[in-house]
């Protein structure tokens, strides 16, 4: 099961709003802020983990206009964190996440890549290992997988939260927010765009 802790800690690190999240919020707020939305977020990536493993099997999922509502959903949830992000940038006193477990939570269920770049992740895994799974495997899976995921988020918090990672944030600190805020928006559009028109 290395593969798989290895497939989850990959997944964590790969950069999108999550990633973008912790670094600027740690990088302001300090690492017990990231840990909170963190907590938040992880419960996002079980959710997913579920659904990516029931596609693994072959089981039945979520139809897929239920996945076109979570993506409205997820683009609308983007286009707010990067309007927040722009107005920060204007505003540096505000901030983007007030509540940071209530934000993470939300994030992490509407995260845009979670089940698309899970699936491509975790499956690419089973592949190597030349066995497929069954719902008999999903405990020692789904626990490892979200120990993958702590691992993940520990390092992308003990990372963030480096000296000199902060003091090039606290530098620059309007730039990254008006950078991270058109990314979010650009994530958002893109979302939407290879949904509708893809």
């Amino acid at each position: 099961m290395l593969n798989i802790l290895i497939a989850a800690f990959i997944y964590i690190i790969t950069p999108g709003p999550v990633f973008l999240s912790i670094v600027s919020l740690v990088a302001e707020r300090g690492r017990i802020a990231g840990l909170k939305l963190v907590c938040g977020a992880i419960f996002g990536c079980m959710f997913w983990l579920t659904l990516t493993f029931a596609s693994l099997v072959g089981a039945d999922y979520l139809p897929k206009f239920v996945f076109t509502i979570l993506t409205i959903l997820c683009a609308l949830y983007l286009f707010w964190l990067g309007y927040k992000m722009l107005r920060k940038g204007q505003k540096p006193n505000i901030h983007t996440f007030d509540k940071p477990f209530k934000d993470g939570l939300l994030l992490g269920l509407l995260n845009p890549k979670s089940y698309p770049v899970m699936v491509a992740v975790f499956s690419s895994i089973i592949v190597v290992d030349g066995h497929g799974l069954s719902w008999n495997d999903f405990p020692t899976f789904f626990l490892t997988a979200v120990l993958g995921f702590i691992t993940g988020y520990l390092f992308m918090i003990m990372f963030s939260g480096m000296s000199k990672i902060r003091k090039i944030y606290s530098d620059k600190m309007v730039m990254f927010l008006n950078l991270f805020g058109l990314i979010y928006i650009a994530f958002g559009l893109r979302l939407l765009y290879s949904t509708f028109f893809v």
